[in-house]
């Protein structure tokens, strides 16, 4: 990978002690998400990507709960 800025970001986040999340934003195809592959993989044991465009329910994570229970009614428990 090219050193790119973004990877100093990504370093200075972590060392910042990341009490809050951390949001990327910029033009499309620059490398972002690459960038943020290759620095979970070197500093993480773990890593989770969530994809709101090709799992667009997945959004539903952060809706309030008024809205889930709105959009998944319970089913009807039949006698």
């Amino acid at each position: 990978m090219l050193k790119r800025k973004l990877t100093k970001v990504l370093e200075n986040w972590l060392k910042s002690g990341h009490e809050k999340a951390l949001l990327l934003t910029g033009a499309r195809q620059v490398g972002k998400t690459t960038a943020v592959r290759e620095f979970a993989g070197k500093f993480y044991k773990h890593f989770v990507e969530v994809n709101f465009v090709k799992n667009p329910i997945a959004k539903q994570a952060f809706d309030c709960p008024e809205q889930i229970n709105a959009n998944n009614p319970r089913p009807k428990s039949v006698p």
